[in-house]
């Protein structure tokens, strides 16, 4: 019998964010795809410079709520361009991390394969009408340590993480963790663990909460996000440092496995 932590590594993100804070810090730069160098580049380039930045990191995956992601951006960006002309192309950049992204052929038939076929080809779309606006790359993984650039590329950055179902939501609390001192919205499936259990304890109004599998309600979270930062500086990070230190901190969960 062994007990199995449910609950986000703290002292790994810690951790990870003093050895890595910037790309310089990476060891084996090289052996990173050109995705993941493009996507790194990106998001340091972009910090002092675009406004409203967002990040999702999540298997690629129906239940993740990719598809539903990807079209919730391409609303949002749609209307971004017709509402503030070509001048939107300077306020806002989406980063996004996918596991199993990197796979090239697929099974006709595997289901799995054939979904992530189509998030990639939506992905290519959504590049071709909003070009510089969008990076994607593979997972970072253990190797030469590249894992640990993930904090630093989650943190300033909007997170979404639209889980249809998930029991535990992790991704979302790690993004919270690390952003709890940052203005910076969470926006979450309301049928992941993390945000049903959050609304259940009283937190769930300090996070954009959204209908899964609706991506006009990714799209009005996406806009809430950038008029309350544009109209109130500052809001997002006291409702993250509530939700981090009420909620997301002292969480804890186990699971005992024979």
């Amino acid at each position: 019998m062994r007990i199995v932590d449910l609950g986000i590594d703290h002292a790994w993100i810690d951790a990870a964010q003093a050895r890595v804070s910037d790309p310089s810090h990476l060891s084996a730069w090289e052996s990173l795809s050109p995705r993941q160098q493009e996507l790194i580049e990106a998001v340091f380039r972009s910090r002092d410079t675009v406004p409203h930045r967002f990040f999702c990191f999540d298997r690629m995956d129906p239940m993740k709520g990719t598809h539903t992601v990807i079209t919730g951006i391409k609303l949002f960006l749609d209307e971004a361009r017709s509402q503030e002309g070509m001048d939107y192309r300077t306020r806002y950049q989406f980063a996004s991390v996918h596991e199993l992204i990197n796979i090239d052929k697929y099974s006709e038939f595997s289901p799995k394969d054939q979904y992530i076929r189509l998030c990639k080809q939506m992905y290519d779309d959504l590049q071709r009408e909003h070009p510089g606006m969008i990076f994607v790359s593979e997972s970072f993984t253990n190797k030469h340590g590249h894992r640990d650039i993930l904090p630093a590329l989650i943190r300033g950055r909007t997170t979404l993480s639209l889980h249809g179902q998930d029991g535990l939501g992790l991704a979302a609390l790690e993004a919270a963790y690390i952003n709890r001192n940052e203005d910076v919205g969470l926006i979450v499936g309301d049928q992941a663990g993390c945000f049903l259990e959050a609304e259940r304890r009283g937190f769930g109004k300090l996070v954009h909460g959204v209908e899964a599998g609706n991506p006009i309600a990714v799209k009005e979270a996406l806009w809430e996000v950038v008029r309350l930062r544009d109209r109130a500086p500052g809001a997002l990070s006291e409702r993250n440092a509530e939700f981090a230190r009420g909620y997301v901190m002292p969480r804890k969960g186990t699971m005992a496995l024979s």
